[in-house]
């Protein structure tokens, strides 16, 4: 299976806080996906914006 592509908003979130996109980078590509998956089933623009933040926050925190 080929590897997730990375929508633009979350590319330019991760790029913004190293911690986070090294994290990401580290997680199983079944992980990225799911992160990946959650966001952009958002159904308004708001909860796709609170769910990166979110994202961003978790894997920052998981990288520490």
């Amino acid at each position: 299976m080929a590897d997730p592509v990375v929508p633009p908003d979350v590319l330019r979130a991760l790029e913004g806080d190293s911690d986070a996109k090294r994290a990401f980078e580290k997680l199983p590509l079944s992980h990225e996906r799911e992160y990946l998956k959650w966001v952009v089933e958002a159904k308004t623009a708001d909860t796709r914006t609170r769910r990166i933040a979110a994202m961003v926050t978790r894997l920052r925190t998981a990288s520490t």
